[in-house]
Formats: structure tokens, sequence, C-alpha cells
């Protein structure tokens, strides 16, 4: 039987992003079916906060990166920042879940973002859901008991360097920072592809999925309390 190569393409049997006729909208129905970006998009979506995503030339190495508002690009970047992926994802033949990880690891940095406005909200509806989070924030993300370090003031940099001082030290600058640490575990929980590692940092065991684990418990309270006290609308 002649094959029908103008028939569209069974988008089950897809093997890269390139071959959908719409790769971001298929990249994010792909990443739906994981808890954690499901979670994610959930948060920014109920906090109308949602950055802008698209595919872009990046420079060699880097897989994403997320931008914010404020400064000199304050025209540049929408309001609720935007995330580039590399279009090297674009690559026929590129696995259409490699991209995933990066995705989770750049909306985690926007979820950070919000939480630390969500914070300072001041309209409450739903006094307890409030105090939840931000109970859950104070424990999982800031610590006031620990000043004497940068790190030792924050639950994710304490955690890594109760596991492992040496390798905290030692990445401190980036990857074991405290903004990095949770979107490389979220990022973690969510690679499906065997054949890629996409944390090569030597990371302690038990970090990641430590991490990733609570991350998503302050996500489901963050979620709750944007649910039961709503952002005030701008005008």
């Amino acid at each position: 039987m002649a094959t029908n190569n103008l028939a569209p393409k069974n988008i089950n049997v897809l093997r890269s992003l390139a071959e959908h006729p719409n790769p971001l909208q298929y990249l994010m129905q792909l990443a739906s079916e994981k808890p954690e970006y499901a979670a994610l998009a959930e948060y920014l979506g109920v906090r109308t906060a949602m950055p802008q995503i698209d595919f872009g030339s990046l420079p060699p190495g880097t897989r994403g990166e997320f931008g914010m508002r404020g400064g000199f690009n304050a025209q540049k970047i929408p309001e609720n920042g935007a995330i580039t992926l590399s279009n090297r994802f674009l690559n026929q033949g590129y696995d259409q879940t490699n991209a995933i990880p990066t995705l989770t690891h750049e909306l985690t940095h926007a979820a950070q973002g919000e939480m630390a406005r969500q914070k300072f909200q001041k309209e409450i509806l739903d006094q307890n859901a409030k105090q939840q989070f931000l109970d859950a924030h104070k424990k999982l993300v800031f610590n006031p008991k620990g000043f004497k370090s940068n790190k030792s003031t924050y639950g994710a940099g304490m955690l890594a360097d109760k596991l492992n001082p040496a390798w905290t030290k030692e990445n401190e600058t980036y990857r074991a920072s405290n903004e990095e640490l949770p979107a490389w575990a979220m990022g973690v929980a969510v690679n499906q592809n065997p054949l890629t590692e996409y944390d090569d940092y030597n990371t302690p065991a038990h970090l990641n999925s430590t991490l990733a684990t609570e991350y998503q418990i302050l996500l489901d309270l963050a979620t709750r309390d944007a649910k039961a006290n709503p952002k005030k609308k701008k005008p």
C-alpha cells in the first residue's frame, strides 16, 4: 500500500516536539501528566501569574531561563515574567520529553517569586488558609533561627548543608543556592528519559527527592491560600 505523505501525523507516535504543529502546546500537554508540573501550573494559574513561555536562542549549555520584569528590562519582559526554552529542544529526533524538566525548573522560579509576593498580600478573607501557607513557607523556605550564614537561613540550604557540607560549599554560588535547590529538585522529579542525566552536579543522595516533596507540599498550601484569598485584580 502506498504511503500518504500528506496525511497528518498521529501525535501519539511523535518522537520529537518538532514533529508537532504546535510544539509548545504539545510540550505543556506532555508536562501536565507530571504532578509536579501540574501543581506549579495550577498554582500560577490561580494566582494569574503564569509567565510567558517561548522557545528561543540561548547560549551553549543553557537549556532555559526565567526573566523577571525590573530594572533595565522593565519594558521588555511581561508583568508575570518570561521563560525562554532553548530552541535546541526543537531539533529533529530530540526526545520530546527532554524539555519537561527545564520547563518545570523555570516554572519553579516563577512560583518562588509569586510566593514572595503572596506572603505580603493584605487582602485576607480566610485567615486560617493564609496562616497555613505562611507557616509552611517559614518552615520550608525561610528559617529565622539561622542568621550566621546566608544558606543556613533557608530550609533547602540547611538540608543540603546537613547532607553534604563540602558539596554545598563548592556549589553555593549556583547549584546549591537557595533559589536553585528547589528548582533543580522539581526538574529532576519530572525527568523520564533514562538516557538523559538532567542533574549532573553529583547532588547528595535524597536531597532532590526530599526538596521536591517539600515544595509540592508548599505549593498545595499556597494554592489553597490563593483560592481562599484571591489576589486583588489590577484595574
